[in-house]
């Protein structure tokens, strides 16, 4: 029964002895290796009744192979009962053996992890930097964005305002052909100024001069020195005007007069209001400021009596002058239709006389124009009339 147990420990330990050199693990160089705990004592004679005394150095060779962690690890990850056979101390120290192997391994991969971590942490604060740069720049560039938008909304404006190359070409084809026509116009104008008789058009103008100075000085002579006189107040309106002046001022004298009787009677009230005296002067003075109000209203009744003559003086004045200015206007007419009639008559002999000599200077260039063998063939024909010939 013991050998039959014995066995299947025997051929799995070198099952795991032939496997663990075929898949070797470098151990890391940085941190020192550390050495296995010693099993428990008590589990030693159990251990040595149990296990050959050639297996203990191979299992120490295997402790740095990691073909024999796999191996138990997986066993053990599968959740297999422990094999028969095998000693308790045994399999304590492969679990230490295994724990010492995982926390190497964990060490080398801390290890190897904290320089990342470092330059993590590092590449983070130098993005965080960078973008916090960047966010500023951004910041900068869209300030200058604004001011760059507003300037290119203020060149817009102004570009709307102004005109267009294809308008300014239009506008210079329109200018042109103005400028075409305003020569030939001028070339006209020219043409007609060169064809009038300056000499005609001093004496014509010398004719109408004349003509219009006689009608100016009927005028003056014929002139009615009514307006004149209308112009100049009558004496009734001057007799008016005096004496408006008169009660203005007799008025302005009242109302002074009722001020300082208004004053006075203030004052004596004043004075009385803490005696117990008579009234006598206050009743005094409300006499005289009934007499002068009697007074005001007698001196305004005046002034507005003397304004209704004065309106009445200018209606008639303005009548006066309306017939005088009709008047006038007769004598104006009366002497325009005589002015008038006097130079057309005028006219009338000038252009006669303008024909006449019209018609003796086309007369006398005739006769320096006629040919020689016209008057040979007159005197031919007059001969050839005569009777008997």
């Amino acid at each position: 029964m013991n050998k039959s147990k014995k066995t299947p420990s025997a051929t799995a330990e070198t099952n795991t002895s032939a496997t663990a050199p075929s898949v070797p693990e470098p151990s890391p160089p940085s941190k020192p290796t550390v050495p296995p705990k010693r099993p428990n004592p008590a589990a030693k004679p159990a251990a040595t009744a149990t296990a050959k005394p050639t297996s203990m150095p191979k299992r120490k060779r295997d402790t740095s192979s990691p073909s024999s962690y796999s191996s138990s690890s997986s066993s053990d990850e599968k959740g297999l009962p422990p094999k028969k056979g095998r000693a308790s101390g045994t399999m304590l120290k492969e679990l230490l053996q295994q724990g010492s192997r995982i926390l190497r391994l964990a060490a080398f991969k801390v290890d190897q992890l904290a320089p990342a971590d470092t330059v993590a942490s590092e590449s983070q604060k130098k993005s965080e930097t960078a973008q916090e740069a960047i966010e500023a720049k951004i910041d900068t560039v869209l300030l200058k964005m604004d001011t760059i938008t507003n300037r290119l909304d203020r060149v817009e404006q102004m570009m709307k305002g102004t005109a267009t190359a294809f308008a300014l070409k239009e506008q210079s084809s329109m200018e042109q052909t103005r400028w075409r026509e305003l020569q030939i116009e001028t070339q006209g104008l020219q043409a007609k100024v060169d064809a009038l008789n300056l000499s005609q058009l001093h004496r014509d103008m010398d004719e109408l001069k004349t003509s219009l100075k006689e009608p100016n000085t009927q005028n003056v002579v014929d002139e009615d020195p009514q307006p004149r006189a209308a112009r100049e107040p009558s004496p009734e309106m001057e007799r008016i005007l005096r004496q408006m002046g008169e009660t203005e001022r007799e008025l302005k004298e009242v109302r002074d007069a009722m001020l300082e009787v208004n004053q006075s009677i203030e004052r004596e009230r004043e004075e009385c209001k803490g005696k117990s005296g008579s009234t006598r002067t206050i009743d005094d003075l409300k006499q005289r400021r009934s007499r002068l109000q009697a007074r005001e209203d007698r001196v305004e009744r005046e002034m507005q009596d003397l304004e209704r003559q004065l309106e009445r003086e200018e209606i008639k004045r303005s009548r006066k002058r309306s017939l005088s200015h009709s008047r006038t206007r007769e004598h104006s007419e009366e002497a325009r239709r005589s002015c008038d009639s006097r130079s057309t008559g005028r006219d009338q002999d000038a252009r006669r006389g303008q024909e006449k000599r019209r018609c003796s200077t086309r007369s006398m260039d005739h006769q320096h124009r006629r040919p020689k063998w016209s008057a040979s063939y007159n005197s031919g024909r007059t001969f050839s009339s005569r009777p008997g010939v």
